[in-house]
């Protein structure tokens, strides 16, 4: 378990960096935005959803954009301001 704790510590603290592995976690949430349908009632309620926030197109959408723009340097500096150095529970 203490071997657990500090191996998951220093992925928190020191993000591995792996090209090869952002590329493959980047096509599959790609590939799972693309195979996404909204169909019969959800349509509907995606849409009332959507008002209720003030947005005018499908979220999924502006995710799959964003996600093609993604590089691993935005993950990691990401890491850096909001993960790194911060408190958190086990």
């Amino acid at each position: 378990m203490k071997q657990a704790v500090e191996a998951f510590d220093e992925i928190i603290e020191d993000m591995p960096r792996s090209e090869k592995a952002f590329e493959l976690a980047k096509s599959g949430l790609l590939a799972n935005l693309e195979s996404q349908r909204t169909t019969k009632m959800n349509i509907l309620w995606s849409f009332l959803e959507y008002e209720k926030f003030g947005l005018t197109e499908d979220i999924n959408k502006t995710r799959y954009e964003g996600i093609q723009k993604l590089t691993l340097d935005d993950v990691v500096k990401f890491q850096q301001e909001f993960i790194k150095g911060r408190p958190y529970t086990y």
